[in-house]
């Protein structure tokens, strides 16, 4: 029986078993898989699925490199539905021949691999739907993929519902994540602040808060910032650090605003469903103004529920009360 080397979403069995259901094609026929890796080549994303509206997966030559991934051996009616699945032999090929692959622990196999066509590739970084991000993070976990595989999946950028690009911060965003800052906070708080407070509440100030806040980051090494963008302008910008509460150990999400014009379009949910994938296995915690309604029930939507802890927090010389909320990370 052939053997086809899965590293994009057909890694994720239970997607691929709905797809073949829902195109009659009975259920997958696998009868073994293997951790494998394919040598001489990356993962790409230069193309565009017209299925998925936005990024999937493809493998490049690049010598040196290597692309982790499952090896499946699948009976002659599984290949034929991955053919149709994968659209080959036009948008995605696997050639006239297998190619060499290496296995965890036994001798080399040759397998198939599906490989976009010349026609159909486009420039690197044509980011996927994080929907579809999550099937290749979700079966490569379960496939118990190699650690620094994982990561760089997790760090992909995607695309959000608006069309907006979620991805980690870079030095270059700070005005724009700063300009967020300050215009998000003043809506979400203007109840609270005081006019001789806007000076102290103005995007400079915010951008020094955020230099130290990356500088913080780059220190001990945490995860830092995500950002949504536009081109160059961001739209929505998270924080995210250790817990600073001698009562709750795992993540803090420290900041979560969003461009005042730019409600509504799924970014801040982009944002924080991103933060959640980080560390799947441990608990989240964030504070969030007691009086601010429609950021607990935005919060309360993704799953955090308020705990019993309670302080006040600064919102220029004024303190607010506010509550702690908490869940476990984790994947969509």
């Amino acid at each position: 029986m052939p053997w086809v080397f899965a590293y994009g979403s057909n890694m994720h069995l239970a997607d691929l078993a709905r797809w073949m259901h829902a195109h009659r094609f009975g259920r997958p026929g696998i009868h073994r898989m293997q951790r494998a890796a394919l040598p001489g080549h990356r993962l790409a994303w230069n193309y565009r699925s017209p299925a998925r509206g936005a990024g999937a997966a493809n493998v490049v030559p690049a010598p040196g490199r290597v692309v982790p991934g499952l090896l499946l051996e699948v009976d002659e009616r599984t290949l034929a539905a991955l053919d149709a699945k994968e659209g080959h032999p036009v948008r995605y090929s696997r050639g006239d021949r297998p190619l060499p692959v290496r296995v965890e622990g036994a001798a080399a196999r040759r397998a198939w691999v599906y490989r976009v066509t010349p026609r159909w590739e486009r420039e690197d970084g044509t980011w996927p739907t994080a929907e579809y991000l999550a099937l290749l993070i979700r079966g490569a976990i379960d496939a118990r993929l190699p650690g620094p595989h994982l990561r760089r999946l997790v760090h992909t950028p995607s695309r959000a519902r608006g069309g907006e690009i979620v991805r980690p911060a870079a030095p270059s965003d700070l005005p724009g994540i700063a300009a967020v800052h300050a215009a998000a906070f003043e809506v979400a708080h203007a109840r609270w602040i005081r006019p001789e407070a806007r000076a102290a509440l103005s995007a400079q100030a915010f951008a020094h808060r955020w230099t130290r806040f990356f500088a913080e980051a780059r220190r001990r090494r945490h995860t830092g910032a995500w950002v949504a963008v536009t081109g160059e302008t961001v739209a929505g910008v998270l924080s995210l650090a250790p817990s600073r509460d001698a009562d709750a150990a795992g993540q803090e999400i420290r900041a979560l605003y969003v461009a005042p014009d730019r409600l509504r379009r799924g970014i801040g949910r982009a944002l924080l469903e991103r933060a959640l994938w980080l560390h799947p296995d441990r608990p989240y915690t964030l504070w969030v103004v007691e009086d601010n309604r429609r950021a607990r029930a935005f919060y309360e939507a993704l799953g955090f529920r308020p705990d019993s802890a309670r302080r006040r927090i600064p919102i220029g010389p004024i303190e607010a009360p506010a509550l702690r909320y908490r869940r476990r990370g984790g994947l969509p």
